[in-house]
């Protein structure tokens, strides 16, 4: 036992030293996978019309990330609704999930819609544009002018504007100023009460089994001395909140089915005692039915939240999940 402690304790120590040294493991025939940052990034619009030229345009853009492997799409995001406005600029910045890109020639298709009510049942086309994650990536500051187009191809009136927000770096270096898309201006650190970010708490080994389905979003404000605030918002399911009462409620009928097995066991009785055994294992009867009724609609509310996790459908009650803002 003594022996297999110390070879454990001299791999631990192998381990760390190979760590250190990205040739040793390489050396040690394990493959380094670099870790993509999650993107995020800000939208603006200049020179829209709208199909009325007496009023201006109450712009909004909807966000819709392709697979381009798989060709299907990722997730979807929208923009809220700026009055009239030409040059609106959007304070709802867009979030990739945590598992994106994973690809950089991932396409991100932008669709600026003119909103007759904010309700956004009546809204006109006003055109689209598209890019690829490399596009952004290799831009120059990493932000893209787009020209917008209709559905046919033609140009439209306006452009798009996509600018990477690299509100990540504050997790990793020690700063006291954050850049934003705004070359001249600095953006002072207000508040850093997040250390970790929602892909690493993912990929821990003890909290990632407990948190699922991250979803992130990131706004940005302008202050009074015409800066920028980023504020970026996580919220998690935990995985706890719906495992635990369905083993407790598992635990139940397990115990009560075993005391109605209990009273069949005991056999012919005088009529009296078979009544009232009776009467229990009726009792006994309904409390399992509504516990596996329960378990019933526990088993359906945890497969709607893996599938609407990511949509606006979903809404996260503040006891079943774990959320947290972040200001730089």
């Amino acid at each position: 036992m003594e022996d297999g402690i110390q070879h454990l304790g001299h791999c631990m120590v192998d381990m760390k030293e190979l760590s250190a040294n990205p040739e040793g493991l390489s050396a040690a025939g394990m493959v380094l996978t670099p870790k993509v940052q999650q993107l995020e990034f800000s939208l603006a619009c200049n020179d829209l019309e709208a199909p009325g030229r007496d009023r201006k345009p109450n712009a909004l853009v909807q966000v819709a990330v392709i697979d381009p492997q798989k060709q299907h799409l990722v997730f979807h995001a929208c923009t809220e609704i700026v009055e009239a406005n030409k040059d609106p600029l959007f304070l709802t910045g867009v979030t990739f999930p945590s598992e994106y890109p994973e690809s950089p020639e991932t396409l991100v298709k932008l669709s600026v819609y003119d909103a007759k009510n904010k309700s956004q049942e009546s809204s006109s086309f006003l055109g689209s544009a598209t890019f690829t994650v490399r596009d952004l990536l290799r831009a120059k500051d990493e932000r893209l002018t787009l020209s917008l187009r209709t559905s046919d191809g033609v140009c439209a009136a306006g452009t798009v504007v996509v600018s990477r927000l690299k509100m990540g770096e504050m997790e990793e270096e020690n700063v006291d100023h954050i850049g934003t898309n705004t070359p001249s201006q600095k953006c002072p650190l207000v508040c850093d009460s997040a250390h970790h970010s929602c892909t690493d708490r993912e990929d821990h080994p003890l909290t990632g089994p407990v948190f699922r389905n991250p979803v992130c979003k990131v706004y940005r404000f302008q202050t009074v001395d015409s800066k920028w605030m980023l504020v970026r918002e996580q919220m998690e399911e935990c995985t706890l909140s719906f495992s635990i009462p369905k083993q407790l409620l598992s635990l139940y009928v397990q115990e009560d089915k075993s005391r109605m097995q209990d009273l069949k066991d005991l056999g012919e009785l005088s009529p009296h005692w078979d009544n009232l055994r009776k009467e229990v294992m009726t009792q006994y009867g309904g409390i399992i039915s509504s516990y596996e009724e329960t378990l019933a609609e526990l088993d359906k509310v945890t497969a709607e939240f893996e599938n609407l996790s990511q949509t606006e459908k979903c809404n996260f009650p503040q006891q079943l999940s774990i959320g947290k803002f972040r200001c730089n």
